[in-house]
């Protein structure tokens, strides 16, 4: 038989059987808000859209002055390709590197808690606490809460200002 979670923190002594069904609830919530999905990246073609023109008339003035250099035996199309996919291999590099967007938060007022998925099993998201002198994130029921004026799906991260 597998020791539960519950049962451990019971041997070990940090709850008492009183307790432990609490602080297992905390724990699962917690790791529910750990558990935020991956951002999905761009599609090569709104990558290319968002190539500067300046960009994209130089990458036409390289791949016509490649193809005048073969004596027309490689048509400009072919270079242009060439170059488009070493842009966007480029800039696939930057987003796998530093390409966490971070989820931004809704007010209130949109009333977010509504959309599928936006809150955990037991109704909780988090939510922003302007009104105390301490600004802070409150990982809690929105109904409960009428004083917040943001709000961050439960597997957001918030992240403390600098």
């Amino acid at each position: 038989m597998t020791e539960t979670l519950r049962d451990k923190l019971i041997r070990c002594g940090w709850v008492t059987n009183f307790n432990a069904d609490t602080l297992v609830k905390l724990i699962e919530r917690h790791y529910a808000a750990l558990a935020q999905p991956e951002p999905e990246g761009p599609t090569d073609e709104e990558l290319l859209e968002l190539m500067p023109k300046t960009m994209r008339d130089e990458f036409g003035y390289a791949a016509k002055v490649c193809s005048d250099a073969t004596g027309g035996q490689v048509k400009p199309g072919i270079f242009r390709v060439c170059l488009n996919h070493t842009a966007l291999e480029y800039a696939r590099a930057v987003f796998a590197r530093w390409g966490r967007p971070a989820i931004e938060p809704v007010p209130v007022s949109e009333r977010p808690w509504e959309r599928n998925g936006w809150c955990d099993e037991n109704g909780w998201c988090w939510g922003f606490d302007a009104d105390d002198s301490d600004p802070y994130w409150i990982f809690d029921d929105p109904a409960s809460c009428p004083c917040w004026t943001h709000l961050l799906p439960h597997y957001a991260l918030p992240v403390p200002e600098a």
